[in-house]
């Protein structure tokens, strides 16, 4: 109610604050965070809203995007003029569209793609509207065509970044990638099939991108890894289509979160195991990150100076001092051997472009001074 009163007033968002927002003057941009009812999302709208900063919150419903602007405007009174609800179903190539026309009739400095989602323990693969095995079709295919689509929103902001929050279980060398099965993509064998049954007009179906048999637990760790390739690959094409450095993509993985709604997709008896996980990783291992923390996480990839310019790069908030001290240190980190493959990137991103229904080149692009 005070969001829409305050909206309905007209009210001018406040100046900036006099001072720096982790090492950049804190001049107010425009983000939009996907996945911000609840979690990291809803921690990095708070922080990035105290801050000055106008925010589109983004989430699978209306309802739920706007709880999550009320909630940031309980925390942030001042914020409430510069909080935009709107409805981003990733579960729906149509939903999706119409976000990103919603948010794309101006100028866009900050995507940051963290919603994300996770079917353990489900014996069948969930499904996307439009057919997708719901864990890939959600946290990579939903977020490729948003950032497909709004690429020139980015483009017009100058100096934008796209943040995509991954995870370290992407890398099979990881502490939590060396857990259950591997991530990998394979020959991406499941994800052609898709296609060639898309372009014969059939249901663009698959269980797990590598084509081999549904395992909710894979599933999720190959989604994190198609979004490190897709951060990599966004970068590589926005400087070859003439964008140059007016917009960066990185990922990172926020560490180990346990205090979230990220489990409630999971059978009863997944969510009870989770939780006696939780418990010993957060009490007796001292572990776990809060979301707070992993919101930090994300602002820090947002605005920090020392990423100005800099693109196709990975952090991850990894643990020092174990395992008497631990201690969490975000840092530059290498990614898994796979996500460095410039050719599975390249391959990823053009059967992704004929999954959504988009072209894999992007428009040409020119920065606003050029």
């Amino acid at each position: 109610a005070a969001l829409a009163a305050a909206g309905a007033a007209g009210a001018p968002p406040p100046a900036a604050r006099a001072a720096e927002c982790l090492g950049r003057a804190c001049t107010p941009r425009s983000a939009l965070v996907t996945g911000c009812n609840s979690g990291i999302g809803l921690a990095a709208a708070r922080r990035l809203a105290a801050g000055g900063h106008s925010v589109v919150l983004a989430c699978r419903t209306r309802e739920k995007a706007a709880a999550a602007a009320e909630a940031v405007a309980r925390a942030v009174p001042e914020a409430v003029a510069r909080l935009t609800p709107v409805e981003c179903d990733l579960a729906s190539l149509e939903s999706v569209r119409r976000c990103a026309e919603a948010a794309g009739g101006r100028p866009l400095d900050l995507l940051c793609l963290n919603a994300g989602a996770q079917f353990t323990g489900r014996p069948e693969p969930p499904r996307t509207a439009d057919g997708f095995e719901l864990t890939v079709g959600a946290n990579h295919l939903g977020h490729f065509l948003l950032a497909h689509l709004l690429v020139p929103a980015l483009v017009a902001g100058g100096r934008a970044r796209v943040v995509v929050t991954a995870s370290e279980v992407h890398d099979p060398a990881s502490a939590g990638g060396a857990v259950g099965p591997p991530a990998t993509l394979g020959d991406l064998r499941g994800l052609e099939r898709a296609a060639a049954r898309a372009a014969a007009g059939e249901s663009p179906e698959f269980d797990m991108v590598d084509g081999g048999l549904w395992d909710g637990e894979k599933a999720y760790k190959d989604s994190k890894l198609c979004n490190v390739l897709f951060a990599r690959e966004l970068q590589r094409r926005i400087a070859a289509a003439g964008g140059g450095d007016a917009v960066t993509a990185n990922a990172f993985g926020p560490g180990l979160i346990t205090e979230t709604e990220f489990f409630e997709n999971n059978p009863s008896q997944s969510r009870a195991a989770v939780a006696l996980f939780a418990l010993a990783a957060d009490s007796v291992l001292h572990v776990t990150e809060t979301a707070d923390g992993g919101g930090g996480c994300l602002e820090y990839m947002a605005l920090a100076s020392e990423l100005e310019g800099r693109g196709g790069l990975y952090y991850n908030n990894t643990l020092e001092g174990l395992p008497l001290r631990p201690r969490h240190a975000f840092v530059e980190d290498p990614g898994s051997d796979e996500s460095r493959s410039a050719a599975e990137a390249a391959r990823l991103w053009e059967l992704s472009a004929r999954l959504v229904g988009v072209p894999a080149a992007l428009p040409p692009l020119a920065p606003p001074d050029a």
